[in-house]
């Protein structure tokens, strides 16, 4: 992970992904050789599943090692008592945050399996994987922005760290929105065809999750300058607070409505008053101003979030559930999301700087044709 680190931070983006790219095309053939042969794979692929796992990474070390300073052994930083200390503080406050996640997303596994079974944990499950995909989008621009928002306050520029951090959380929701937008107004169909059989909550704790993501991804950008400065103690304090007590508050819940959705409800919940405490810990900390960031982030991502909903729920509406409605459905809204947030969610200057960035790469493209 420090080495999969300084990449990002040195910017070095491509090659780190061309490792990943490479690994998994090379994952692929296997599979793609193993299902062509005949016998018992299963300690041969369990094998190559650790090897595949461990040896890029070994890699990205060594490569990591030879062209970056910063990650070639030195003996003299281990013994260096203030180095230790404050490498000490940063680890132990990230692991007490990191207690709180798997406070949260065990407890919850147990939680529901205790109450609700084997049928309730297909349905977690199901709400999980869909959220990681979703999420994807989201996470590969928060890792890019996050080294220019730690470069921007160590150069004592806040007001670009500040603009580059509520870039992430509009263009990180925006990320989100393209995904889970669509999706949630056919999601009972799409589980049917991924699943042909889903659980019964399957689709009731996906939409409760993904609102958990879109509320984590409005405010991520505040967590990202928070961590800028280095000094996380309070923040992990608190926020792993608020994580870990998710589980109470999802027992409390089930308990008294026996009902798996209110595990759900649980987690917009925990989502909602971290994403506040967010808000509140950055303003104080780096002067993120809370009223910009609802006049100029969540209610025109909101806006746009209603009347995305108000056009794409019309073939819903009008049609019965088919695969036809389906391919209507999908584009319609997506089609409807990035209208309107081009008109609300965009300022004056997004859009000239879109437009402008778009003539210079159509006209690259124009001049290497002509050539």
């Amino acid at each position: 992970a420090p080495f999969r680190a300084m990449y990002i931070a040195k910017q070095c983006i491509a090659e780190l992904t061309a490792y990943e790219v490479l690994s998994t095309l090379i994952n692929f053939f296997f599979i793609l050789y193993m299902s062509t042969q005949s016998g018992i794979w299963l300690t041969r692929f369990a094998a190559w599943a650790c090897f595949i796992s461990v040896m890029p990474n070994v890699l990205i070390s060594i490569r990591a090692m030879m062209i970056f300073d910063e990650c070639r052994y030195k003996g003299a930083y281990l013994l260096s008592r203030v180095r230790f200390v404050a490498l000490g503080n940063f680890v132990g406050w990230q692991a007490f945050a990191g207690v709180g996640t798997i406070l949260k997303t065990q407890g919850l596994a147990i939680l529901v399996n205790r109450y609700f079974g084997p049928i309730g944990n297909a349905s977690q499950g199901v709400a999980n994987s869909v959220a990681t995909k979703a999420d994807s989008f989201a996470g590969g621009m928060a890792a890019a922005f996050a080294p220019a928002i730690t470069a921007a306050y160590g150069s004592g520029d806040l007001s670009r760290m500040r603009t580059l951090a509520y870039i992430v959380c509009k263009y990180g929701t925006m990320m989100i929105l393209v995904f889970i937008l669509p999706m949630s107004l056919e999601l009972s169909a799409i589980l049917k065809m991924w699943l042909k059989d889903p659980p019964e909550a399957a689709c009731g704790l996906t939409l409760c999750v993904m609102a958990g993501l879109l509320i984590d991804r409005l405010s991520f950008g505040q967590k990202l300058a928070v961590a800028a400065r280095g000094k996380i103690a309070r923040y992990e304090f608190i926020s792993g607070i608020a994580i870990m007590a998710t589980l109470p508050v999802a027992l409390v819940l089930v308990m008294i409505f026996k009902s798996i959705y209110w595990v759900g409800v649980a987690i917009v919940f925990s989502m909602a008053m971290l994403a506040i405490i967010r808000i509140w810990l950055a303003r104080d900390l780096v002067g993120m101003s809370s009223l910009y960031w609802v006049r100029r982030i969540l209610f025109p991502i909101v806006w746009s979030i209603i009347l995305s909903v108000a056009v794409g729920i019309l073939p819903v509406y009008y049609f019965p559930s088919s695969r036809l409605r389906l391919l209507l459905t999908l584009p319609l809204t997506e089609f409807a999301f990035v209208l309107v947030s081009w008109v609300i969610v965009f300022t004056k200057d997004e859009r000239e700087d879109v437009l402008s960035r778009s003539k210079r790469k159509i006209s690259s493209v124009l001049k290497r044709v002509q050539r």
